[in-house]
């Protein structure tokens, strides 16, 4: 399958069909509570948007705001800043910029084979452990789409540990989806755009890697595997929240659309279009604004004023001081270290070491004050967008017929796949050499290949940007 033409989008790549719904558009509001039903708002054969949805469905109903109040943020804030442990690194690292060879670039077709022939694999294996966990006995639909949903590979184990929260809702929309016939949908936001910390990543923020590309690959995995049982088989709806977060780390709206180009070009490129979406969450709020609900940078700014109060205590101020030191692995390390002067490269990278290890001792007092209004300046406005949608109830309103998904396990989502330590946007596409000669991709921060002897960074053809990063064969 290849990419189709598409009316709305003659210079940048083609939009899915899903995509195409979410586009901005001068039609006059839907009256009531915005409903996308997926499965009868478009079909297979021709996009169709439409004013009224076809069925009811039980999480759709229009449902009063809850009062927003000081008591509501601190009751919801453990719920958006879950993790409260810090990113450490060693202090062994080598602090020096990073020498990498530079093999001969490479082309497309060969990457994206080598793709399909370790996604095709790693399918044949799930569907072997599937045939050997189920066989001779009396399984449900259910928990055939929680065995792929649960798997070492295809999956995230650690859904089992939340299937409890996880299969009422699960089940649900199975069951509406096969009385409609129609595919299972996930929403999962994610892919905003590419790390600029130069401990993290080394690509513009606007360039996807070989990561972002094998993420795709592994969702689309996913969905074929999820055939097997439900014919219509499963899209992914993601949903970016680049939009809300760009300016707070100091780029351009224009990245996130960028990257976004940039993926649907890789996608499309791979025949993925019909399984997977990628949708700006600012056009789904802008429906909602469009529906009566309270504007979102209103209530942003009144959670905001919330936080600032609320930081006196105790335990919310925790929650946002290891909120705001991992946000700033997010920054490039220019601006984290931009109050300290007369710095060379070298220097500049030790120091960005000390910073993110949390030890400060070397800065001076107007440094030390740089940072700490900046990295509490991040945990608040992260912790606000995160707060605000959660408040406005996006997803649930938007899109009550998709399953939630999430980067990050916890209770009622469910966690999509992992390809190694770091999420693919925030880390480095590395290639490893693993057992029988067979490489094996990994998403790792970067600044763990600054030791490795032989690391090749790997470009394509005509592109400058480097795809992934490559340990060299041992002749």
């Amino acid at each position: 399958m290849g990419s189709r033409g598409n009316p709305f989008d003659s210079q940048g790549p083609a939009l899915s069909r899903c995509e195409i719904l979410f586009l901005p558009t001068s039609d006059p509001p839907i009256p009531g509570e915005i409903v996308y039903n997926l499965a009868t708002w478009y079909d297979r054969d021709q996009v169709k948007r439409r004013s009224e949805p076809r069925f009811e469905f039980n999480g759709a109903e229009a449902r009063e705001l809850p009062l927003l109040s000081q008591q509501w943020v601190y009751d919801n804030l453990p719920l958006v800043i879950r993790d409260l442990s810090v990113n450490q690194i060693s202090p062994q690292r080598r602090y020096g910029p990073p020498q990498f060879r530079h093999p001969a670039p490479i082309a497309a077709q060969t990457v994206w084979a080598w793709l399909r022939r370790e996604e095709e694999r790693a399918i044949a294996r799930c569907r072997a452990r599937l045939r050997t966990k189920f066989s001779g006995s009396q399984v449900t639909l259910i928990d055939r789409v929680l065995g792929v949903l649960t798997d070492p590979e295809l999956g995230d184990p650690v859904n089992d540990s939340y299937r409890a929260s996880i299969y009422p809702d699960l089940a649900k929309h199975v069951e509406l989806a096969v009385e409609k016939g129609v595919p299972l949908h996930f929403v999962v936001p994610g892919l905003p755009f590419k790390s600029q910390c130069e401990l993290r990543t080394l690509g513009k923020a606007a360039i996807p890697d070989l990561g972002e590309i094998a993420l795709l690959l592994r969702l689309n995995s996913v969905s074929q595997v999820l055939k097997d049982f439900h014919d219509p088989g499963a899209d992914w709806i993601i949903a970016s929240d680049g939009q809300l977060f760009a300016q707070m780390l100091g780029l351009s709206n224009s990245v996130p659309s960028d990257y976004h180009d940039s993926l649907r070009e890789y996608r499309n490129n791979l025949g993925l279009i019909d399984t997977i979406h990628i949708i700006d969450i600012n056009n789904i709020m802008a429906l909602l604004d469009r529906d009566g609900l309270p504007r979102f940078q209103h209530i942003l700014g009144e959670i905001r004023s919330f936080l600032d109060v609320l930081r006196s205590l105790d335990d919310v101020r925790n929650r946002l001081d290891a909120l705001s030191k991992n946000m700033l692995w997010h920054l490039p390390i220019q601006k984290l270290t931009a109050k300290s002067l007369r710095l060379t490269t070298d220097s500049r990278m030790s120091l960005a070491w000390q910073i993110l290890q949390g030890d400060w001792g070397a800065l001076s007092t107007r440094a030390r004050k740089y940072l700490e209004e900046l990295r509490w300046e991040l945990a608040i406005g992260y912790a606000a967008v995160q707060l605000t949608v959660n408040y406005l109830g996006v997803f649930a309103r938007a899109l009550p017929e998709a399953i939630r998904a999430t980067t990050r396990a916890k209770p009622q989502q469910v966690a999509i796949p992992k390809l190694g330590e770091l999420l693919p946007w925030n880390g480095t596409a590395f290639l490893d050499e693993v057992r029988d000669n067979n490489r094996a991709l990994r998403i790792v921060p970067i600044y763990k290949l600054f030791d490795h002897q032989d690391v090749g960074q790997v470009r394509m053809i005509n592109q400058s940007d480097p795809l992934f990063f490559l340990a060299q064969r041992q002749s």
